[in-house]
Order: C-alpha cells, then structure tokens, then sequence
C-alpha cells in the first residue's frame, strides 16, 4: 500500500479541525460556568441529593469535562502540528510513494544501460574523438543518479515521517480510553432508593486525565523507546514530584525548566536501572542542599523573587527543610553535625558560585537590621543564622575529604594553591583581620588571659569573602559545629571559630547579616562557652587610646572603656606573648601558610 501525502489537503483538513474544536470549546467554557455555579450553590440547593450531586460532579463530571478539553485541544494541535512537521521533515511537496518508487526504478534502468553502454565504449573506443564521447555519457550518467538520489531522498524522507507521525498524536489514545471509562460510570451512577449520586469505587481513569493534563501543562515528552506502561509510571511519579516541589514552596517554573529538564536530559533507559529507582535518584538529587539541580532551581526562583524579602524567605525555608537545620538551637554535637552535612552535597566547594547566590538570597530576605533584631519568622532567622556554621563545618570538612595532608592546614593549602589569591569571586585572601577570633578569657587567680585550648594565634583565610577558614597555631580547622568533634573537645572552635559570611565585603551590611545577629539567635551551647570570652580591641597605639579616652571625655563626660592594654596590637599588653603581640603572632602563622601554599 503507498504512502501517499497530499499536503493541502492535510492543511485544509487542519483549519477545518481548529474551527470545530473552537466551537466545541466554546460549549464546554458554557459548561464550566453552569458545573461551577451549581458547585458553588451549597446555601440554596440543600439535602443529601444536592450534596450527593455536588461531590458526583467533583469527582466524576468535573475530570471528564477537563479531560474533554484536554483531548480537543489535543486533536487541534496534532492535526495543526502533522502538515508543519512534514514540512520540516520532508519538504512543501505532494508526495505518493508508488510514484517514487516507479520514478527511481526508471533512474535504475537508465543508469544501467547507460553502465553497459559507457563500458562498451571504454571497452571499444571509435574516432577521434571517443575520450570526448565517454566524459559526456559519465557526466550524462552523474546527472540521472543525482536525479535518483534526490527521489530516493525524498522516498526516504517519506517513510521515516510515516513511522514518527504516530508520536505526534501520541497520548490520544489514552485519553480516549480514560474518557470512555469515565463516560461509562456514569451510567447507573443515580441510586433512586437513596435518591442520592454515588461515585465510583475506581477513579483511576481520572487520575491518568489528571496526569496527562500535568504533561501538557509541564511539558513533559515521553523519552524515546518508552512503553506506554512504562510511560504511564514515569509521568505519575514525576507528577507527584512536582505536587511535592511545589508544596515545599517551590514555583512552577522552577520545577519545569529545573527539574523536569533535568530529569529529561539526565534520564537513559539503557541504564541497567529500574524507572522507578533512576526517578528516585534524581528526586533525592533535588532535595540535596547545593545539588546540581538544586542550584538550577535555586536560581530560577532567586531570579523570579527579585528584591521581594518573602520570596527570598521561602527560599531559605526550602533550604532549612532539605538541609535537615533543626527548629531550636544546634546543640554542638557530632552527630547532629553529621546528619545535617549529610544533607548537603558533597561537590559543592567552598569557591562555588553558589554561594554568593545563596548569600544574595539572605540579603534580599532580611534587608537593614532585619536579620539582627527580633520579630517576624524568628525560627528561621534563627535557622539562617545558625546556618552559617554549617557552611563553614561543610566546607572544613570538604577540604579535609578532597586534598591531601597531615594536618587541615596542610590540606586548606593544597586547595588554595588551586586558587588565585586576591579579593574577587573564587579568589582567596589572607588579609582579612584575626582580631575577633583571637579570644579570650581573663583569669583571676592566674592573673593573666588565658585562651581557648591554649591556641593563642588563630588565623583567618577568607574566600570570596563569605566562606571562611580559622586555623589555629596547631594546624587545625576551628568550627563552632565539627563532625569530628564533640562540644567538649571543640572549645576554641566554639569561641573563635569560622562563620559564613552572608555580605559580600566588610561593610555595614557585614554588621548587620553577620555580626549583630549573634547576640540574638546563636545556639546556647555556644553562648554558655564563649561566656566571658572578650576579643582584643583594634587600638594600634597607646596614643589612639589616649585620644579616644579624650574625646569621650568630652562628648559623654567619660572613657570609651576600652585600652591599648587591651589591643590587638600592643607587644606588652594582655593578649601578648614573650613581647609577642597577637597581631604580629597571627601574621606569623599566616606567613608559615604562604610557605607552604609556595611549596604546592
């Protein structure tokens, strides 16, 4: 039987389609207003048969109308869609196949004879001027085979869209059959002894309705090779993903162009793995803090959230959720510690891209001191908050699993001779102050400062600004949080260890986002050890002290409180040692680092 297109035809067969789907669509717009004026009657039409009718109607009428409209509009858009796709596929053309077929068997046999005819003349050549004969009858020859080529092309052409047209009507079948399904129980579906409308036990023929509708609305394809059983739990499971995304807070658009892409591009049915499993996988993926398909959708709804502080807000809420942060304070443990990092992905390297978008997410969703005062949603401020240390033990504890060294420093500078050094985007700094993480506590009885694990020279590495190392003078990452440490073990790493930070630089916002926000919503263990803890001040002179002292005096008719025995900077004051100030012992351990970065 040929294969035979005729393309008008199709053309005009199409509009004639589209104007009768529009009139039928027209009906049902009609219907919609009568099925919701009668599901909205409640306070006029009472009694069990009107409330029996009402839930009949949700239940049964209400999918086969939207399963109506869905299969209109698919019937208009596959008859629309055939004569474009034969268009792009195989040409503007009527074409039949018998009549290309008879075409190319012509071509044969002129090509055959002008074969033996060119090999009789090679074979005996006559006159002068055969070599002449012989090049026209191969080029009269290169002529009639282009010619067969170009109808065996188009042959071609025609069978291959012959056996990919199905695909364009592709799900019509289905729907047929979930609507005669629902067509046929409503017959009997009126019970006159109880004078009430019973719905089916089986709605199962609404739901394929339902997900089919969810296909057309998310734009999902059935992958190449799928079976129509196959595909039936494959558009299922990942409509009740999507269900679950958005119920996490997720947009719509986020679960389309982030994760159903994903799962599109990404699913292989050659994979010795069942559908369900290979579905599971990258579900899990998505719900992994700083995934791969994580960030795309992250991106996506940061982008749509723009500078709207609520949209920025349920952002980090699915980022508290997937991240496992409990509702109350973090307790220090290593336990929790490992339980909240196993939430998060373990590719996701300190110099990602991600976290400045994450950090701008922050910044959109507590703008001024918003994140540093009370009210409003405090348990997720005080998520965030406390977020930060989670951030700094996951990037501790990437370095420590991704490079090699005795000690973390060791490791922390094996990564960063990866790095350029500097003060942009994925660079890494060593100017950063160590001031504030050089703490400590005034002894009485001993009458000096003692620090934290009797680390007195703590240092800070900073990359791209928000993430951020402290070492101390024993080659070890000081966290708050610490997998490999419990609170017992981690004093100097509960007072003086690294924070995230959520600015992008030292500025007021930094005071706002990652300094203020400390007295209000850190955990408790770690107010109980850093109790009594006092950092140095910055006076870089007995001089500056003298002069603030004096200021003060006049503008508050008294000192500022603070003293150049207290700083920073001074070689004979109480954060010194063996004249020794704490500044100048920081900068001692940051240039033994520089060494060993050299030696990578």
């Amino acid at each position: 039987m040929s294969i035979d297109m005729y393309l008008g035809s199709s053309q005009m067969q199409a509009a004639s389609t589209e104007a009768t789907v529009e009139q039928a669509m027209a009906g049902l717009d009609q219907l919609d207003s009568a099925v919701s004026g009668f599901l909205d009657s409640g306070s006029e039409l009472k009694g069990q048969t009107y409330d029996s009718a009402r839930a009949y109607v949700q239940a049964v009428i209400q999918p086969l109308k939207e399963g109506t409209r869905l299969y209109l509009e698919a019937v208009r858009d596959s008859v629309s869609r055939f004569p474009e796709a034969y268009q792009e596929e195989v040409g503007p053309e009527d074409l039949r196949q018998s009549d290309l077929e008879d075409q190319i068997a012509q071509c044969d046999a002129v090509i055959k004879t002008g074969q033996e005819l060119l090999a009789d003349m090679q074979a005996h050549p006559v006159g002068q001027k055969h070599e002449q004969r012989i090049s026209a009858m191969k080029d009269s020859l290169s002529l009639v085979q282009g010619a067969r080529q170009e109808l065996q092309d188009k042959l071609d052409k025609l069978l291959a869209f012959n056996a990919r047209s199905p695909q364009i009507f592709d799900g019509l079948a289905e729907l047929e059959q979930a609507l005669a399904t629902g067509r046929s129980q409503t017959k009997g579906a009126w019970q006159a002894d109880s004078q009430t409308f019973v719905i089916p036990s089986d709605l199962g023929w609404a739901r394929t309705i339902d997900d089919l509708k969810f296909a057309k609305v998310y734009q999902v394809s059935r992958p190449e090779g799928m079976s129509d059983q196959d595909y039936q739990v494959y558009l299922r499971t990942l409509h009740e993903q999507a269900k679950a995304f958005e119920a996490d807070g997720w947009t719509q658009e986020a679960v389309r162009k982030g994760y159903l892409s994903a799962v599109a591009v990404g699913y292989d049915s050659r994979q010795d793995i069942p559908l369900s499993q290979q579905l599971a996988a990258f579900y899990e993926e998505a719900r992994t803090f700083g995934s791969g398909i994580f960030q795309k959708m992250w991106g996506i709804d940061l982008k749509k959230a723009g500078e709207k502080a609520d949209k920025a807000q349920t952002l980090l809420q699915i980022a508290m959720s997937y991240s496992g942060m409990p509702e109350d304070d973090l307790d220090g443990s290593a336990e929790q510690t490992q339980a909240i990092l196993a939430h998060l992905s373990k590719d996701l390297a300190p110099d990602a891209r991600f976290w400045d978008s994450f950090s701008k997410a922050v910044q959109v969703a507590y703008p001024g001191d918003n994140l540093s005062s009370a009210g409003g949603n405090e348990t997720l401020k005080r998520q965030v908050h406390q977020f930060r240390y989670v951030i700094s033990a996951q990037q501790a504890q990437w370095v420590r699993d991704n490079y090699a060294g005795s000690t973390d420093e060791e490791k922390l500078a094996a990564y960063l001779s990866t790095l350029e050094e500097g003060n942009g985007a994925g660079h890494y700094s060593l100017d950063e102050s160590s001031r504030l993480h050089n703490k400590g506590i005034w002894n009485e009885r001993q009458k000096r400062l003692v620090y934290p694990d009797d680390s007195s020279a703590n240092y800070k590495v900073t990359v791209g600004f928000h993430s951020e190392f402290i070492i101390d003078d024993k080659g070890n990452f000081l966290n708050e949080i610490d997998p490999e440490k419990e609170v017992v073990d981690n004093k100097n790493g509960i007072v003086n260890g690294a924070s995230f930070n959520y600015a992008e630089v030292n500025d007021d916002i930094h005071k706002q986002l990652d300094v203020k926000a400390v007295s209000l919503f850190d955990p408790q263990f770690r107010k109980l050890e850093t109790a009594g803890y006092i950092s140095p001040n910055n006076f870089t002179s007995g001089l500056q002290d003298s002069w603030e002292d004096f200021w003060f005096s006049i503008r508050d008719k008294g000192g500022n409180g603070k003293s150049w025995d207290d700083s920073y900077w001074n070689s004979n004051g109480i954060y010194s040692e063996d004249g020794v100030s704490a500044h100048d012992r920081v900068e001692k351990e940051l240039e033994d680092l520089r060494k060993i970065i050299e030696k990578r």
